[in-house]
């Protein structure tokens, strides 16, 4: 199969991007050639230097704003790239594809959750009624001659997809994502955690949380969370991501927290490695994929009910569910029952294990096999898969 996949910008140190990036080295041993379409190439000479040899990376225009690049644009070209390759797989918001692969939640059902949420601060205008572009897009990308199959990463997901827009459950495919185990691990990790708590200035004693993501993934409430817990004066909260960092100081310095913002990494997994535990108390996510990346690497794990990763977990045995995320009393309870090493071991030891026996192999396995039949329906005159 010749595959394109199509995202926003391509970066190691991006969710999306080492979802695409992890399918197409997967594809290509399996013989297929892909070419990867970006706005942005962020990629080093050595990142370059692994990529296989029948994956093709390509820059497409994009509109530049002061703070935003809107890719969405390319949408229109969509139809001509489909003359060109085999299938379009659309990991971006784009309006012509064969395969929608739904990394956010539909727009109406991310208006609905956030008017629930109590942020008081950045609260995410870009979650709200007023992004009619999105909205409008969105609808023009389900109507049905628009595309063959959408991918869910999980249970939730698909049910909000076929509510929202009514796409029929025959034209879903969950597939949940894996994780690389050969790049994620706690060996990895245990051999690089001396030297990236020392470039943070860690001592031994603190005990690190790990927050990744926007601020809408629930910043404010880790925040509030471990400086309410006895051992948040012990404790560190690291936080990366495309946020302003200033209003997040100025709350965790009022409530006595110690707050790392740092984005500059070059290597992802450092910031793992520098942490004991990963929290995300996030009121939506399709998946939530550097939870499971940071459990593949030795961290418990606090998340919640409403990330798509969580049907993975086991409540209180390889990690922490939390069933409201802006509950900071139940995150104190969670961050104080963890801060005893013996315990947070057992919980990240189990979860280290689960997350080794969900590579990335059969997800891909799984995308490649839809991918397949939406060919063999296409050459049998087929209108569905």
């Amino acid at each position: 199969m010749n595959l394109a996949l199509i995202l926003h910008a391509l970066s190691v140190n991006n969710g999306v991007s080492r979802v695409v990036l992890s399918h197409a080295r997967e594809f290509s041993a399996a013989g297929h050639e892909t070419h990867i379409y970006a706005s942005r190439l962020l990629l080093s000479e050595e990142d370059k230097k692994n990529i296989p040899h029948n994956v093709f990376l390509h820059r497409f225009p994009c509109l530049r704003g002061s703070n935003r690049i809107w890719a969405t644009p390319f949408g229109a070209l969509l139809p001509f790239l489909n003359s060109s390759h085999d299938l379009v797989i659309s990991h971006l918001l784009t309006v012509w594809q064969d395969v929608i692969v739904m990394h956010n939640d539909p727009q109406p059902v991310e208006v609905e959750k956030m008017s629930l949420v109590p942020f008081t601060i950045d609260r995410p205008r870009l979650r709200t009624k007023n992004r009619f572009i999105r909205t409008f897009i969105e609808g023009k990308r389900f109507a049905p001659e628009r595309y063959k199959s959408v991918v869910a990463f999980s249970g939730r997901s698909a049910a909000e997809i076929a509510r929202v827009y009514g796409v029929p459950h025959e034209r879903i495919r969950r597939i949940r994502h894996g994780v690389d185990s050969s790049r994620f691990s706690p060996a990895w990790r245990m051999a690089r955690r001396a030297s990236a708590r020392s470039s943070l200035s860690l001592s031994s004693d603190e005990l690190a949380f790990v927050y990744i993501g926007d601020s809408w993934k629930g910043l404010e409430f880790a925040i509030k969370g471990i400086a309410a817990a006895c051992c948040g004066k012990k404790s560190v909260l690291i936080a990366s991501g495309p946020f302003h960092g200033e209003q997040f100081s100025a709350l965790a310095g009022e409530l006595g927290l110690k707050l790392i913002c740092k984005n500059d990494w070059s290597d992802i997994r450092d910031l793992y490695s520098a942490g004991d535990v990963f929290i995300n108390p996030t009121p939506m996510d399709t998946f939530g994929l550097a939870a499971l990346e940071a459990m593949a690497m030795g961290l418990a794990i606090i998340t919640t009910k409403y990330a798509g990763v969580s049907e993975f977990f086991k409540d209180g045995e390889n990690a922490f569910i939390l069933e409201c995320p802006w509950d900071t009393q139940a995150i104190a309870d969670m961050a104080d029952r963890l801060w005893d090493p013996a315990f947070r071991d057992s919980v990240s030891c189990r979860g280290a294990e689960l997350a080794a026996g969900l590579s990335w192999e059969k997800p891909a396995r799984d995308h490649l096999a839809l991918y397949r039949e939406i060919i063999e329906a296409r050459q049998s005159g087929c209108k569905a898969i």
